[in-house]
């Protein structure tokens, strides 16, 4: 008996791990870092940009973040393989320079880094990514949506000189895999 209370007990604890590492890979119950504020947020469904500065900071040296056309496509329909990308990615700091720019997709973790170098805006177009970022396309409702694959969390991360930080997050789901 007292095997079966212990093994529900770190079923339990594992279960709400999982489930706390969710949210925060979602962005969700997720507050500003320690010594900042929100100062600016638009929601358009499960997508999200938010500028955060130093506290007592009320104009933000940086600009939301653009990730603009985030998309999902599936290059050989004989393999359970999808790449990830964006159109174009551009942020802007003034009068701070933009420092680091980075890219999540929630399953792998960070996917790209870009620095800045004394600029004051940072600029990444689709073909600075490579051929994009290869996930699983999954089978048809793997994400919760019955015709289609896979869906994924991301969020563009980035931060000026003066560690004003502006973030645009979204979900993309993929093309399903059919054998």
């Amino acid at each position: 008996m007292r095997r079966v209370i212990v093994g529900l007990l770190i079923v339990g604890v594992a279960l709400a791990g999982v489930l706390g590492l969710m949210q925060i890979a979602r962005g969700q119950g997720q507050g500003p870092p320690g010594g900042s504020t929100v100062v600016q947020r638009e929601i358009e469904g499960e997508n999200v940009r938010q500028v955060l500065a130093p506290f007592g900071v009320e104009e933000p040296s940086i600009g939301p973040v653009e990730a603009a056309t985030p998309y999902c496509f599936q290059p050989d329909p004989g393999l359970d393989a999808c790449v990830i990308n964006w159109a174009s990615i551009h942020v802007e700091g003034t009068p701070a320079s933009m420092g680091v720019m980075t890219a999540t997709i929630d399953s792998i973790g960070v996917v790209a880094r870009y620095h800045g170098f004394f600029q004051e805006t940072m600029h990444v177009s689709h073909a600075m990514n490579g051929g994009g970022f290869q996930v699983p396309c999954g089978p048809p409702g793997a994400g919760g949506r019955a015709q289609l694959g896979h869906g994924y969390d991301w969020i563009i991360r980035a931060e000026d000189t003066h560690g004003t930080v502006s973030t645009s997050s979204g979900a993309i789901y993929c093309p399903p895999f059919t054998p």
